[in-house]
C-alpha cells in the first residue's frame, strides 16, 4: 500500500512538470500554477494519510479484540482442563 502511494506521488510529480513544461505561460501565472497544484497535491497525500491512519487503528482495535477473545477462550480451556484433571484425582 505504502509503494502505491509512492508511486502515485512520483508519477503526480512527473505529470506535473510535464504539463509545466508544455504550457506556454508567464512566469507569474506559471509560479501561481505551480504552488496551486503543490497545494492541492499536498492536502490529497494528507487525506490519503488519514485515511492509511484510520484503517490502520481500525485493524488494530479488530486485532486487540481477537486477541481478547483468543485469550478467554485459553483461559476457559484451561480452567475446563484443571476442573477435568481435579475430577479423575479425586475418582
Amino acid at each position: 500500500m505504502k509503494t502505491s502511494l509512492s508511486y502515485f506521488l512520483v508519477g503526480a510529480g512527473i505529470g506535473c512538470g510535464v504539463a509545466i513544461l508544455m504550457a506556454p505561460q508567464t512566469g507569474r501565472k506559471l509560479r501561481e500554477r505551480i504552488r496551486d497544484e503543490t497545494f492541492r497535491t499536498v492536502e490529497r497525500a494528507r487525506q490519503s494519510g488519514r485515511e492509511l491512519r484510520d484503517q490502520a487503528v481500525g485493524l488494530a482495535r479488530k486485532g486487540s479484540q481477537a486477541i481478547a477473545t483468543q485469550k478467554e477462550a485459553a483461559t476457559a480451556a484451561i480452567e475446563a482442563g484443571r476442573h477435568a484433571y481435579r475430577q479423575v484425582v479425586r475418582a
